[in-house]
């Protein structure tokens, strides 16, 4: 006999509950960890834009980048090329935009497509963009716009990169099977923002994940119930965690 668990940590009070998010306060002093760079993996989706805009849409129909009039000077061929997704609890794909590095006159929207399953074991207002320069460090935009009706979140940019949606916390597993007196572990999983290495750019630098430092802050329940009941099973914390 077993049973059948889905896991939600409810954190707070550290997200922003709003149509504009913001990253977590980070410590000073600290930079970002470089990851490798996304293998790509099938076909790119390609168009030509000019000065008068136009959009391109990812394969998988994830991302739209949407390029008002007067960005370009010139007929340009814009390729959205899917891939690994390398970032820090990255979801999804990862996506290069070419050609790479590609800069805009005006600012351009990257409008990603999010589902339930991109969302398991985290929450929609921990969503966060990020974008990977050439020091192969992710840097997360600490402004992105949600929109829990058409569930997108947005961002504006000026160049093109390597661009990808990734989670500001997740819970580990997100799912699992549990038989009957026996335990599975469980744990929350947090994107550490270091400090802005460039306040003018709006970006801050991503490390490698952590267990969430804060447990006070962490709230477990089984089936909605903070009691817990012990024919439902209960959650009780690791020493010091």
């Amino acid at each position: 006999m077993k049973t059948t668990l889905t896991f939600l940590a409810l954190c707070a009070s550290i997200f922003f509950v709003s149509c504009k998010t913001s990253s977590p306060t980070a410590p000073a002093n600290d930079y970002g960890t470089p990851t490798a760079e996304g293998t790509p993996t099938g076909s790119p989706s390609t168009a030509t834009n000019d000065a008068s805009g136009g959009s391109v849409t990812s394969p998988d129909g994830k991302l739209e980048v949407i390029i008002p009039a007067n960005a370009l000077s010139a007929a340009t061929q814009i390729s959205i090329q899917p891939g690994t997704n390398e970032a820090p609890l990255g979801v999804g794909a990862g996506y290069s935009l070419t050609p790479n590095g590609q800069t805009f006159s005006q600012p351009i929207t990257l409008r990603f497509h999010y589902n339930t399953a991109d969302i398991a074991g985290s929450d929609i207002h921990a969503l966060a963009v990020a974008t990977q320069k050439d020091d192969h460090i992710w840097y997360a935009f600490n402004d992105v716009t949600l929109d829990s009706t058409a569930s997108t979140v947005s961002i504006t940019t000026s160049h093109f990169s390597w661009y990808t949606v990734l989670e500001y916390f997740r819970v580990t597993p997100e799912t699992g099977n549990i038989k009957v007196n026996q335990t599975l572990g469980l744990r929350v999983d947090f994107d550490p923002f270091a400090s802005d290495t460039d306040p003018a750019d709006a970006l801050s630098p991503l490390r490698e994940p952590s267990p969430y430092t804060n447990p006070e802050q962490v709230v477990w329940s089984v089936n909605g119930n903070l009691q817990a009941n012990p024919g439902d099973g209960t959650v009780a914390p690791v020493s010091g965690s």
